[in-house]
């Protein structure tokens, strides 16, 4: 039979969206592109820091595994965050300038996320107008812009996609090659997710690879393509092993390592968020939280109108019914996830090994806005459908669906206007913002709302408009909180960084918490850029930019980091900071100089075994006498010596002797079980010193120690991602010379996919 040609072709509606795709990429990037960088909240005091630290050690030749610059000396390839084994990292901060390369690095994850998604989605059979539609829901989705701050977390994400396309290819390929190849592709995924070092999100990654094995499961005839998912997966966990067996040892040895459960419960999405869907902008600063970025469940006023179109046409979805369910099922299961211990699973959850480790539960929205990304997609798959049928209309009763959104939004609005006007003890029920703010939020809704009513009575013209109010939302949710924080000069950047007087770069300081440099970061920068302060509490604040003060050449004795270590020594006791080398602390508001700061190395002659070091360090002479984890034996009480370094380098430290006697050798470098010590080549033991310290035993006749940090972690887990790489290779021939063909499995109707 012969079908008239449709009146309406998507091919409008593609070259718009990408074209919106290439002008949001402009528009994200151009800040970096001309020559500053976006420096709000964790940017600008974490990961350009680490990155700086990073490219340094890389230029010099030196150790990226241990930066001497944070805490007095950290395991800063265990902390993770600066994803400093990725092979994409390595290159661009050894090939590019800093500012370069933190550009690309920002950049990439969108640019790769959003073909990843429209791959993802054609794989579950959309047409390609209503994939890229949804590719860039995700891409730009209120998760996805507004943790722009957590560029790791962010790069994970971007993988999301690509995996679920290629978990998808293997269950439902009968060529034994793209078998192979999806096998290689899923482990090769894995490990550069797992050497992003953010093993939070890819958990989340894996939440949604098992959602569509399950989903697949219904019509895949043979086990098998889910134990060569599971082998894959495997394989790149061991490929991964090089940044995740570091990772478990500097979680073990941080303060994290036993969280209460108040902590892992901690920023739960609160329900009077879920307002959001309907009144974006109805909440005071969008969200009840003190943190945007955390609870920002919006995804554009399309992604929540659709679900009334899907359900309104729920018996006419065709192929895509099971898959709206399915979506709608694991939308639902995240958001209680969410909801933390607001939502009734996450309590349980987290009780479990390991996952009790993770905290901020409402970063489950990342799967919800994924689920609602597909969501939409269908609904624009099927939106188009009555495009190319424009003498079709559906009944007003029928639409009565769509006008629940609407509803709510009314409702919302009028529940403002009777707080506002009633007793002041009425308006703590609900934190709304302004009038007109609210009413754009409601005006968002109704206008999503009615483009779909057009598309019901027959207007051909509307999936164009729908796909640009789309593109026009999230940009406006998303990018005016990207650019809350005005984005910046590098040398800029740093010339705001309060450095003590005169040139003393090399030398140890302080951040004295209460400082200036601990006010939250969000408002002193829209301060300094002339804006409104914005809503801010003290839960949401951190040192601001201290770790911005190793970018000046100084090493700080703190620091901000995810996995902070667990120390003995206060920090803000004044033997403690002589002890670790302190010359300048910052307190109120300026620098003061410390005197009596200790040398970074130095010989005494007393030692005293003790198991409190913050009680027994101040009865004794810490310049004499050093309190030791354990009995070093009997020192030369007369003897004299001196010691001076000679190397110091990230992970690797020189120290000449000159001793009359046995001493005790004292080195003002963070004590880890990874660092090795040898006296002229001889490896000698070394002890905890003031419970932080590293000391050694050296006698008249040592002439140089070598201290040289090389942790059993990173050697295994080198060894470990060595094997995965293996595997992985022998995998992937194995299949190719197999070349099993692999069962064609059952789709719906009983059909070939």
């Amino acid at each position: 039979m012969h079908l008239p040609r449709p009146v309406y072709s998507g091919r409008l509606l593609s070259v718009t969206l990408v074209s919106c795709f290439a002008l949001l990429v402009l528009t994200l990037g151009w800040p970096l592109l001309s020559g500053r960088l976006y420096v709000g909240d964790d940017l600008g005091n974490f990961h350009i820091p680490i990155r700086y630290v990073y490219q340094a050690a890389l230029q010099a030749h030196h150790s990226f595994l241990w930066a001497p610059q944070f805490f007095g000396g950290l395991y800063l390839h265990g902390e993770g965050q600066g994803g400093l084994s990725h092979p994409l990292h390595i290159f661009l901060y050894r090939a590019l300038s800093l500012q370069w390369a933190f550009s690309v690095e920002f950049l990439l994850s969108y640019l790769l996320m959003f073909p990843g998604m429209y791959v993802f989605l054609r794989r579950l059979e959309l047409p390609p107008p209503a994939a890229l539609f949804g590719a860039i829901i995700f891409t730009f989705s209120g998760f996805n812009l507004l943790h722009f701050m957590h560029i790791n977390a962010i790069a994970i994400v971007a993988h999301i996609p690509w995996l679920l396309a290629a978990i998808d290819l293997l269950f439902r390929t009968t060529d034994g090659r793209q078998v192979a190849l999806a096998q290689l592709f899923i482990a090769l995924a894995t490990a550069s997710q797992l050497l992003l070092g953010y093993p939070q999100y890819v958990w989340f990654s894996a939440l949604a690879e098992v959602a569509l094995v399950a989903f697949r499961l219904r019509s895949s005839t043979t086990g098998w393509r889910v134990g060569a998912f599971v082998w894959a997966t495997a394989v790149g966990v061991l490929l991964g092993g090089v940044q995740l067996l570091p990772t478990i040892e500097a979680l073990r040895n941080s303060v994290r390592s036993d969280p209460s459960l108040q902590f892992r419960l901690s920023g739960s999405l609160e329900p009077v968020n879920l307002m959001q869907l309907w009144s974006p902008y109805g909440l005071d600063g969008r969200v009840k939280g003190v943190n945007i970025h955390e609870f920002g469940l919006y995804n554009g006023s399309v992604c929540t109108v659709a679900l009334g179109w899907l359900f309104l046409r729920r018996r006419a979805l065709g192929r895509w019914r099971t898959l709206v369910a399915a979506c709608g099922a694991f939308a639902g299961a995240m958001l209680l996830l969410a909801l933390g211990s607001h939502g009734g699973i996450y309590p349980a959850m987290v009780r479990l090994p390991l996952l009790g480790l993770f905290r901020v539960p409402s970063r489950h929205i990342v799967l919800v806005h994924l689920a609602l990304a597909v969501l939409a997609a269908v609904m624009m798959a099927d939106v188009l459908g009555f495009a190319q049928r424009p003498k079709q209309r559906m009944p007003w009763a029928c639409l009565w669906p769509l006008a629940i959104p609407v509803g709510l939004s009314a409702l919302t609005l009028g529940g403002y206007i009777w707080i506002s006007r009633g007793p002041v003890r009425y308006q703590s029920l609900i934190p709304f913002s302004s009038l007109r703010r609210t009413a754009l939020g409601a005006g968002l809704i109704v206008a999503a709302t009615l483009l779909l009513v057009a598309v019901a009575r027959g207007y051909r013209m509307a999936p164009l408009w729908i796909a640009m109010l789309t593109v026009a939302d999230l940009s406006a949710w998303g990018l005016s909180y990207v650019w809350s924080v005005p984005a910046q000069d590098l040398q800029e950047f740093l010339e705001r960084i309060p450095a003590p007087p005169g040139n003393h770069t090399g030398e140890r300081v302080h951040v004295a918490p209460g400082s200036p440099y601990w006010s939250c970061a969000y408002r002193a920068d829209r301060e300094r850029a002339g804006m409104a302060p914005g809503r801010c509490s003290t839960a949401c604040c951190s040192p601001t930019y201290e770790n911005a003060l190793v970018m000046k050449g100084y090493r700080i004795a703190g620091g901000y980091f995810a996995l902070t270590p667990r120390r003995e020594l206060p920090r803000e006791d004044a033997t403690s900071q002589r002890l670790l080398g302190v010359r300048w602390i910052f307190k109120d508001g300026g620098w003061m100089d410390l005197d009596g700061a200790l040398p970074r190395t130095r010989l005494v002659t007393e030692a005293a075994v003790t198991r409190d070091v913050a009680r027994d360090m101040h009865k004794l002479d810490t310049r004499r006498t050093a309190l030791v984890d354990r009995s070093v034996g009997d020192l030369t009480a007369t003897a004299v010596g001196t010691a001076y370094i000679v190397t110091d380098s990230p992970g690797l430290i020189e120290v000449m002797i000159a001793a009359s006697g046995r001493q005790l050798l004292i080195l003002s470098e963070t004590y880890d079980s990874g660092w090795r010590a040898t006296e002229d080549g001889r490896q000698i033991p070394i002890y905890r010193a003031y419970g932080d310290l590293m000391a050694c035993v050296v006698t008249s006749a040592t002439q140089r120690v070598v201290f040289s940090f090389e942790p059993d972690s990173f050697r295994w887990g080198l060894e470990a991602s060595i094997g995965g790489g293996i595997l992985a290779i022998v995998s992937f021939l194995g299949c190719l010379l197999l070349g099993r063909k692999a069962p064609a499995p059952a789709s719906e109707g009983g059909q070939r996919p």
